[in-house]
């Protein structure tokens, strides 16, 4: 028990020196571009390469998703469709975009020399409507639209706009109820 008012202790004590508040907006920003929206989470960058979109399309989008060595293929997997569904619902939250296709390829990460291998035959793509995600997270969180999913967390002076996680356990992962990742992953498609 100690140990665990200890951490308490840590996490309160850190959270006040670094003026961490987990407070979420009422409504998450809104922004022009998928680009732009999908950097404002700091998952997926353009600078570190997680992040590529054609100029001719912008509404065609590739993320890369960090695995780890040693990863089972189910792993690799759901993480890969875990960040699809995270990526879909941040731009329908925070643009005006109205239809949308991102493909995730997941990337291994070697520790010693930091740098990743592509793993491309593990890609996953999925083209949705803005339309057709409110209509499942309605039928499955009961929810009207992507913006009741997403906040401004508050670090300091930074913003980093993320998934109010307790409505959406249940679309994230496949052992927090009904109905699940890969049912709601394939009925995007």
């Amino acid at each position: 028990m100690k140990i665990f008012y200890r951490i308490v202790l840590l996490m309160v004590t850190g959270c006040l020196l670094f003026g961490f508040s987990s407070a979420f907006a009422n409504s998450p920003t809104q922004y022009e571009t998928v680009v732009q929206a999908l950097e404002s989470t700091k998952e997926f960058l353009i600078t570190d390469g997680t992040l590529k979109f054609s100029e001719g399309n912008p509404d065609k989008i590739e993320i890369v998703i960090t695995v780890f060595p040693g990863d089972i293929n189910k792993v690799i997997e759901e993480e890969t469709m875990r960040s699809l569904v995270f990526a879909f619902i941040v731009v329908f939250a925070q643009t005006d975009v109205q239809k949308l296709k991102i493909k995730a390829i997941p990337a291994e990460l070697n520790f010693k020399t930091k740098k990743q291998r592509l793993l491309k035959k593990k890609s996953l793509s999925a083209t949705i409507s803005r339309k057709k995600m409110n209509r499942l997270l309605k039928q499955y969180v009961g929810i009207d639209s992507c913006q009741s999913l997403i906040g401004d967390m508050y670090f300091g002076n930074e913003v980093i706009h993320d998934m109010l996680l307790e409505k959406s356990d249940c679309i994230m992962y496949n052992d927090q109820g009904k109905p699940g990742l890969k049912r709601f992953f394939s009925e995007m498609n």
